[in-house]
C-alpha cells in the first residue's frame, strides 16, 4: 500500500531515472557486509559510507544537483588475488580491482520514502591493476557501467570501454563501443568485479543462505526483472532492426519505482 500512495505524491524535482533511497541503501549495506573480507581494510569503510552519504543527502532535503561518488583517488580496492581463473587454478600474476563512481543526482521525494533521480553523469568505473617488479602500477583492464539519458547516442544502459587518456586501445576520444548492459548500480559493479577476480570465493559467499544474501537477492531480482521486462517489451514493439530499435529507446523515469 505504501508504494501505491507514493505514486500520487508530488515530486519536488525531476530527473532521468528514479531510485528509492531506502532500497539502494539496503542493497549497499548488504553488499558491503558480504564484500568486507574481499576488500582492503580502508576500502571496507569506503563501501559502507556509500549508503551513509546517500542517506545524509536525503535527510538534508537539498534542492539542486548533488554528486554521489567514490573518487578515483580513494576507490574501493580489493585485496590481491590470483583467483580470477576458473575452478582451483591460479592466475600467473596477482592483481587487484578498484571501483569508483560518479552520479549526478537530485532529490525527487523527501523522507520518509525518499527517492533520487539521475540528473547528469551516472558512471561506475572498474579497473584491474597489477604491481610491476620495479614498484610501479600497471592498468590491465578498465570499463564503465553507465546509464545514459534521453540524448545519449548509445544503448541507455551500457558498458563503456574508453580510458581516461589517449593511449590505445580504447583512447578517451573514441567513445565507442557502448555495449548493452543490465548492470547499472555501483554495487552491481562491485558484485561483478568480485565475481570476476574471486571466481570461486565470491560465488560461495553470495550463494550462502543468510539474511544478507536474501536481502540482496530480493533487491537485485526486482531491479533486473523490471529492466529485462522493459527491454523485452521494447523488442516486441520494434520494427526493422530489433537491436537498433532497442538501442534508441529510453525508459520512463519511474521504471524502478512504480508499483
Amino acid at each position: 500500500m505504501r508504494m501505491a500512495r507514493n505514486k500520487d505524491r508530488v515530486k519536488i524535482a525531476t530527473g532521468d531515472l528514479d531510485f528509492s533511497v531506502p532500497g539502494v541503501c539496503r542493497e549497499v549495506q548488504e553488499v558491503a557486509r558480504l564484500a568486507g573480507s574481499f576488500l582492503q581494510p580502508g576500502s571496507a569503510r569506503v563501501a559502507e559510507e556509500i549508503g551513509t552519504n546517500l542517506r545524509s543527502f536525503a535527510r538534508s532535503k537539498r534542492r539542486g544537483k548533488w554528486t554521489w561518488s567514490v573518487a578515483e583517488t580513494d576507490p574501493i580496492r580489493t585485496k590481491l588475488t590470483r583467483a580470477y581463473e576458473p575452478e582451483e587454478r591460479r592466475g600467473a600474476n596477482a592483481v587487484w580491482g578498484e571501483l569508483s563512481f560518479t552520479w549526478t543526482i537530485v532529490l525527487v521525494h523527501p523522507e520518509p520514502d525518499a527517492a533520487f533521480s539521475i540528473s547528469g553523469n551516472a558512471s561506475n568505473k572498474i579497473c584491474i591493476k597489477m604491481q610491476e617488479p620495479e614498484g610501479g602500477t600497471v592498468l590491465l583492464a578498465q570499463w564503465q557501467f553507465e546509464i545514459g539519458d534521453a540524448r545519449s547516442p548509445g544503448c541507455h544502459f551500457h558498458v563503456g570501454l574508453c580510458r581516461a587518456g589517449n593511449e590505445t586501445p580504447f583512447p578517451h576520444w573514441l567513445t565507442v563501443p557502448r555495449l548493452p548492459s543490465i548492470l547499472i548500480m555501483p554495487v552491481d559493479a562491485l558484485d561483478f568485479l568480485l565475481g570476476e577476480i574471486f571466481q570461486q570465493e565470491w560465488k560461495a559467499c553470495v550463494s550462502r543462505e543468510n539474511d544478507h544474501t536474501r536481502a540482496l537477492f530480493a533487491s537485485q531480482r526486482d531491479r533486473l526483472t523490471r529492466l529485462l521486462a522493459w527491454k523485452r517489451d521494447e523488442v516486441i514493439k520494434s520494427s526493422g532492426s530489433a537491436w537498433s530499435w532497442l538501442k534508441h529507446r529510453h525508459p520512463d523515469a519511474e521504471l524502478f519505482t512504480n508499483c
